[in-house]
């Protein structure tokens, strides 16, 4: 005898069970099952777009400032017939921004360019910042990375020739202080108070120092480094100076005005420090030098 689940197969091509047709008892015809439910279709994830970094820009070559210990640079500039930003890495060859393959799990604006996975350039979220930005770049082949701020540059009759104006912003850098996975970091805030008038700059830096490693990493708040041997002149669109500190070695900031009428400002900036000496922390107890980007805005 047939098997009469073998025989609907065969004629209908689905399963449905006739119990009479096969020999079973009373007549009765199973009920048809509820067929299930039409999967949910995957949602087609929301593109990731950081949009443009400046709201407004013309074409140009954005005034930019490097730091990094390795000593790589990087050059911005867009152009306004193409609606393009583009980089050069150490005066290579310029290559567009695109948004990256996928959407990143932190704030920021993030960039990829050259061939997939080759270079990345993450900024900060603009926090209010018209003209400037501030951020980190790296390029895997050949094998580079940085800091970076840059901005749309005030032009030479921009700035003010009297008043005064007082910036503040955040600062990023990195030292030679060598942990666990990389080196020591750095971030804190600059205060920079200008008399345009009179020509004079004044101010101060305040700098952390985190680290990972033994303990679980920790940080040092390196104080406050009040300026020094400023240089700045009436209608300049370039200030810089040093910091006041006794610890010896490479010691200076520079930078410049960003906006049409000197509205923000952008900056590098290097200062020697003595690391934490609890050993157990990660410390040594030694002079070494942080680098890094600053950017300021009235």
């Amino acid at each position: 005898m047939r098997d009469c689940w073998t025989l609907q197969f065969l004629i209908t091509g689905a399963v449905v069970l006739g119990l009479a047709a096969c020999g079973g008892g009373g007549g009765q015809v199973a009920s048809t099952p509820t067929p299930p439910p039409t999967p949910t279709p995957t949602p087609t994830p929301t593109p990731y777009d950081p949009g443009p970094i400046f709201a407004a820009a013309d074409t140009q070559q954005f005034t930019i400032v490097n730091a990094s210990k390795y000593g790589d640079t990087l050059a911005v500039r867009y152009d306004a017939a193409s609606n393009l930003y583009e980089v050069s890495i150490d005066n290579g060859q310029y290559q567009a921004l695109r948004p990256l393959d996928v959407t990143p799990n932190n704030g920021g604006l993030f960039y990829s360019f050259g061939a997939p996975g080759q270079g990345y350039i993450g900024l900060a979220e603009p926090n209010g910042y018209t003209y400037s930005r501030i951020g980190a770049f790296r390029q895997t082949n050949p094998s580079v990375d940085g800091l970076t701020a840059f901005g749309i540059q005030t032009p030479a009759l921009g700035v003010p020739t009297n008043g005064t104006a007082t910036f503040t912003g955040p600062i990023e850098g990195t030292t030679d202080a060598q942990v666990t996975g990389g080196f020591a970091s750095v971030s804190g805030t600059v205060q920079l108070a200008f008399d345009f008038g009179a020509g004079t700059l004044a101010g101060s830096m305040h700098p952390t120092v985190a680290w990972s490693g033994a303990w679980d990493g920790g940080s040092q708040d390196l104080g406050t480094y009040a300026f020094k041997n400023t240089v700045f002149s009436p209608g300049s669109t370039t200030f810089a100076g040093q910091f006041d500190t006794t610890v010896g070695g490479n010691n200076s900031f520079d930078g410049r005005f960003t906006g049409p009428a000197a509205n923000e400002l952008i900056g590098k900036w290097t200062v020697p420090f003595i690391w934490s000496s609890d050993p157990g922390a990660g410390g040594d107890g030694l002079v070494h030098s942080a680098t890094g980007v600053m950017i300021g805005k009235q």
